[in-house]
Order: C-alpha cells, then sequence, then structure tokens
C-alpha cells in the first residue's frame, strides 16, 4: 500500500536542467513574438502568449489547480486569492509593456533595460558586499549584450517610447518578485515562488 504522495514526474529533473529550459523557453518565445509584430500587434501578440500558456497550465496544472482554488474556498482564504489574482495582472501587465518595446527597439536592449527591475531590487535587499559585486558583475554583463544599439532610421520618439516601455515592464518584474514573497506569517519555504532574478514571462 503507497503511504506517500504521488510526486509530479517532473521533481525527478535536476534543478540545473529546469532553468536551462526555463531560460530558452522564455528567449525562444520572445524571439517569436518580435518577429510577429509586422503581422500582428503587439497587443495581440501578448494575449496570444498568455492564452496560450494559460491552456497549456490548464492542462498540465488541472488537479493541483483544483486543490488550490477548493482549499481557498474552504478556508476563505479572500487575501491569499487577492495575491494570486495580483501576481496573474502583474504578469500579463509585464508582458504587455515588454512586447510594446519589442516592437519599437531591439529584443537585446529592451531585455537589458528591463532586466534592471530586478537588478535593482537584488541590490536594494543586498546585506553583504560581495553580493553587490555579482550583481554589478551580472549588470557588465547585460550591458555588453546590448552594445547592438538601435538601428539606424528609427525616430527618436519610437527609441524614447522603446525604452520607456521596458522600464515599465522592469517595474512590472520588480512587483512580481515582490508579489511571489510568502508573508512573514507564513512558511518561508513557498513551493515554486520564483527566484530574485527569475522571469516572470511566461
Amino acid at each position: 500500500m503507497l503511504t506517500g504522495r504521488r510526486r509530479a514526474p517532473w521533481t525527478a529533473v535536476p534543478p540545473s536542467a529546469l532553468v536551462l529550459t526555463g531560460i530558452f523557453s522564455v528567449q525562444f518565445g520572445a524571439g517569436i513574438a518580435a518577429k510577429l509584430f509586422t503581422q500582428i500587434a503587439p497587443a495581440a501578440v501578448t494575449g496570444l502568449r498568455l492564452w496560450t500558456s494559460a491552456a497549456v497550465m490548464a492542462v498540465v496544472g488541472a488537479r493541483p489547480r483544483r486543490n488550490a482554488l477548493t482549499g481557498l474556498a474552504r478556508r476563505r482564504a479572500w487575501r491569499d486569492a487577492a495575491v494570486v489574482t495580483a501576481f496573474g495582472l502583474t504578469l500579463a501587465v509585464m508582458n504587455f509593456w515588454i512586447y510594446q518595446s519589442f516592437a519599437r527597439i531591439p529584443l537585446g536592449i529592451a531585455v537589458t533595460v528591463e532586466f534592471l527591475g530586478p537588478l535593482g531590487l537584488a541590490v536594494a535587499s543586498s546585506r553583504r558586499l560581495l553580493d553587490v559585486l555579482w550583481v554589478a558583475l551580472a549588470g557588465a554583463g547585460v550591458a555588453l549584450l546590448a552594445r547592438g544599439g538601435v538601428p539606424a532610421g528609427t525616430g527618436r520618439g519610437t527609441v524614447i517610447l522603446g525604452f520607456a516601455f521596458a522600464l515599465l515592464a522592469a517595474v512590472s518584474w520588480i512587483g512580481y518578485i515582490l508579489l511571489s514573497r510568502p508573508p512573514a506569517s507564513a512558511s518561508p519555504a513557498r513551493p515554486g515562488s520564483p527566484s530574485p532574478c527569475s522571469s516572470p514571462r511566461s
């Protein structure tokens, strides 16, 4: 007789493999999205990606989702439900801003500016000088990736808007990270909580 809860098959996958898969998925999806902007408006691409992700998660996580919703209703945990709703809205808004940026400036530059969000949060919440050093090195790395510059002929207003949208995406990323943190009264280990620099893009 089985006594333990049945584990999901992906729990046997090494964390490093999951991280690399996530990185590939995010950047591959962003690359495809950038190619679609000549045919579909950025807002429509945002909706397409979010709805596709929602459909996949609805199939893959059907049982856990049902158990979570039942638990929320049983415990009348409306505050937790509000946090989950805000989490989803933050994800949608962040995707909308970054895709608006992709439509105006090169993808590499937009992602670099967006990364300033979690990077700045990491510096602000750091307690050790060594942490600041690592963050500075990471910042230098993403700055080098953005050296390609903006293509000639791109209007100044378009470039400014592209940077503004990328900065809004960075702020949304900070909100995503802060919402993912468990409250002080909760257990410090929340399964599935993203790390300070994990990407919220679906």
